[in-house]
């Protein structure tokens, strides 16, 4: 940006210039009311970005005292991202150029947006905005940090408001005195900085900050595994029950009064509906705290506008359909580059307005990589700042029967959820529908509760023995011949296969046409005792040693 020894100095005033008059603010409509309009300004918004249409330097000003998300309109968000990014990449940033970005990133719907960069550049050049883009940028960012409060105190009132039965109140209100502290202090302080600022590392040094514990989707011993304004996923086979997963959690918040919402990519709303209210939801529950979305297009700035005030209250936004949403959008399933956009555009972009977001997606077909892989490219892991869970069905769930899935962690970035795991397994959870059709018990519980991998529960060793002894003697066998080879209970056979396989007594790799055998890794003794006392694996199969484990559950396989 060109300066000049006689450029007036900022005031408290509005430069002398003319420039787009701000709206005038809404009339109040009482409060509590979810309609009213947030504090913003529309023309200084618009100056801004007019400026760095017209003079790149205006950018680097601009981007030491506000960031996209400081933008109120969305059309406005958009702009800047697009600006800052091409800007970054050295690339030019005049209206053309980032018309053919948004164009390539498929976030231009309509031609009006393109003259809307060009009236843009054409108002600020006139109204010589370049000169003192600063003062603009200061005012976006005092109304942005005005927003911030109003949003903390009103999500901090919607909990004194409707309290659930199981709402500490106390806290509640230390909470509530706090954010009003933070709003002050926050508004009486300097801009906020962007990312790229130096970090205040005095709480970290003196003990005080901690990463904060999960606070959603209980399991019934009070564990939580879900963090507030972080991104998670769940991932599984079909039917594995992963979408049943994010219910429970749902389900636990609005029958504590706080607000979910559902982007649904793949389904429709009667079935959600029909599982929530199957799992005990209420119709006045769903009605007052779910809101079920189902797009039908792309992301756009009318759409963003459509989401945002949904979201503003929101503790949980689950994401239907990874897969579906990402096709949608024209972005590469198998791109790093398209996943990272993905996550911008969305998931990270919701989760920024403080809810936690829970992404379901499908597990990649190759076997040995489920336990660790979504489908698609492998950013979809690095990017995920919760916990990336993979379900696998242990009992099918069906009508008329009680289904079990076990839950496992991935990947946990804030650690509080994996000090609670017996190995990988944080979860098992429970569908019976054996008295129902119409209503549900559902339980997540510990791992072990059910399936008997942990504590004094029931583990078949006699037949883990015989099954370990014949893997050994017949290398290469599939679930189906090892179940036909053993006397028993299929269930218990079943039972006795997945934990040989989950603890690397068995391996298992996948053969011609997709088929699961399975190898000899290690002799099992149901008394504990091995007559060699080795510690070296063996294994009767010569291959190139890709056996491992523990993979997926033999049950989901067919036979």
């Amino acid at each position: 940006m060109t300066h000049t020894d006689d450029r007036p100095p900022i005031v408290d005033e509005p430069p002398p210039w003319d420039h787009p008059e701000p709206e005038p603010p809404a009339p109040d409509p009482g409060p509590g009311r979810r309609d009213r309009t947030p504090p913003h300004d529309a023309g200084f918004e618009a100056l801004v970005i007019g400026a760095a249409l017209n003079n790149p330097d205006t950018i680097d000003t601009c981007g030491r005292i506000i960031t996209a998300a400081d933008f109120h309109l969305p059309q406005h968000e958009t702009f800047w991202r697009a600006l800052t990014h091409l800007h970054g990449l050295g690339q030019p940033t005049t209206p053309t150029a980032v018309v053919a970005h948004l164009l390539d990133t498929k976030q231009l719907h309509n031609s009006h947006d393109a003259l809307t960069l060009h009236e843009l550049a054409t108002r600020a050049h006139d109204a010589g905005a370049d000169l003192q883009v600063d003062y603009y940028a200061h005012r976006v960012d005092s109304l942005a940090r005005r927003r911030r409060a109003i949003a903390a105190h009103e999500r901090n009132l919607q909990r004194l408001w409707s309290p659930g039965p199981d709402t500490d109140i106390d806290q509640a209100l230390n909470d509530t005195a706090a954010a009003m502290t933070e709003a002050r202090d926050n508004l009486a302080g300097l801009p906020t900085p962007t990312t790229w600022s130096p970090v205040d590392l005095a709480s970290v040094l003196t003990g005080d900050y901690l990463d904060p514990p999960p606070t959603m989707l209980m399991r019934t011993d009070g564990v939580f595994l879900l963090y507030d304004g972080a991104v998670h996923t769940i991932s599984g086979e079909s039917e594995s029950g992963k979408t049943w997963l994010t219910l429970i959690a749902a389900l636990q918040l609005i029958a504590d009064g706080q607000r979910v919402v559902f982007v649904d990519f793949e389904d429709r709303a009667d079935r959600v509906i029909g599982r929530l209210m199957a799992l005990g939801a209420t119709p006045d529950q769903i009605r007052d705290h779910f809101d079920y979305i189902r797009p039908d297009r792309p992301l756009d700035d009318d759409g963003r506008a459509q989401l945002g005030p949904a979201i503003a209250d929101a503790r949980l936004v689950i994401l239907d359909g990874v897969t579906e949403a990402m096709t949608m959008h024209g972005y590469d399933l198998n791109s790093n580059a398209d996943s990272a956009l993905f996550q911008g555009l969305l998931p990270r972009w919701i989760a920024d307005h403080g809810p936690a977001v829970v992404l379901i997606d499908h597990v990649v077909k190759d076997k040995e990589r489920q336990d660790r892989f979504a489908l698609g490219a492998q950013h979809k892991l690095a990017g995920i700042d919760g916990v990336a869970y993979i379900v696998k069905m242990l009992q099918p769930f069906a009508r008329g029967k009680r289904g079990l899935a076990r839950v496992e962690v991935a990947k946990d970035r804030p650690g509080h959820v994996r000090e609670h795991t017996h190995g990988k397994t944080i979860a098992e959870f429970t569908l019976d529908a054996t008295r129902s059709d119409v209503v549900l018990i559902a339980h997540l519980m510990p791992p072990g509760a059910e399936s008997g991998r942990a504590g004094d529960t029931f583990e078949p060793t006699v037949l883990m023995e015989k099954i370990s002894r014949y893997v050994q003697l017949n290398p290469g066998m599939s679930k189906k011949a090892i179940e036909g080879a053993m006397n028993g209970k299929a269930t218990t056979i079943r039972l006795a296969l997945e934990l040989l396989v989950s603890r690397q007594y068995v391996g298992v790799k996948t053969g011609n046409r997709g088929a699961i055998q399975h190898f000899h890794n290690k002799p099992y003794y149901h008394d504990g005792q091995d007559p060699q006392e080795t510690d070296e694996s063996t294994s009767d199969d010569p291959s190139d040693g890709t056996l491992r484990g523990p993979l997926d559950h033999p049950e989901t396989e067919a036979s």
